[in-house]
């Protein structure tokens, strides 16, 4: 079967997160820097996210598995928060 006709997350993630990327990087860096970056910030998302599981199935040791999965979920937020607050970079020399 096609990729392009398939019902599942490669059409979805292609169509979603991995185009619109490429999309508004293509003028700004050259191929082998933006390839550098997207494939390591996609990578290390997933990294993150299949320990989260683990930390949840340890959490629920000591407490109850609601409370393991709240506290994972703000933690995960308080993250995004934290990196939204982290100052503008662009035309200041780095």
């Amino acid at each position: 079967m096609n990729h392009r006709s398939s019902p599942d997350g490669r059409r979805v993630h292609r169509v979603f997160l991995q185009d619109p990327l490429a999309s508004g990087t293509r003028s700004l860096f050259p191929t082998l820097v933006r390839a550098t970056g997207q494939g390591f910030t996609y990578d290390s998302g997933r990294a993150i996210g299949s320990v989260l599981p683990a930390v949840v199935g340890y959490l629920s040791v000591f407490t109850s598995l609601g409370r393991a999965i709240g506290v994972c979920a703000f933690c995960s937020y308080m993250l995004v928060l934290i990196a939204e607050a982290l100052p503008e970079t662009q035309g200041k020399e780095l």
